[in-house]
């Protein structure tokens, strides 16, 4: 069981790092436009489903998964709250 643990903490870290690199590397020279979608999703213990939101960014040239973070709930609430946190991180 533990190892289950450290295996699925050990992914998320490197998911984390992944991402970082992405938003660091993506220096859009037009106004990007925003797309995204939710979806649920089983977990990776494959026991319980989350509701994740794909967030993708596209204009001149570009397409880039910006992130697909787990929300709250599939409301528009919950869809706005994680676009706008994650766009709040990518100019950071």
């Amino acid at each position: 069981m533990s190892v289950k643990i450290l295996s699925a903490v050990h992914g998320k870290n490197i998911e984390r790092a992944l991402v970082l690199d992405v938003q660091k590397s993506f220096k859009p020279n037009a106004c990007p436009t925003v797309h995204w979608d939710s979806k649920l999703m089983k977990t990776s213990n494959s026991c319980e489903t989350e509701d994740r939101l794909a967030i993708i960014v596209t204009g001149e040239g570009i397409s880039k998964v910006l992130a697909i973070p787990v929300i709250d709930g599939s409301s528009g609430i919950s869809q706005a709250t994680a676009i706008y946190k994650e766009e709040m991180e990518l100019q950071c």
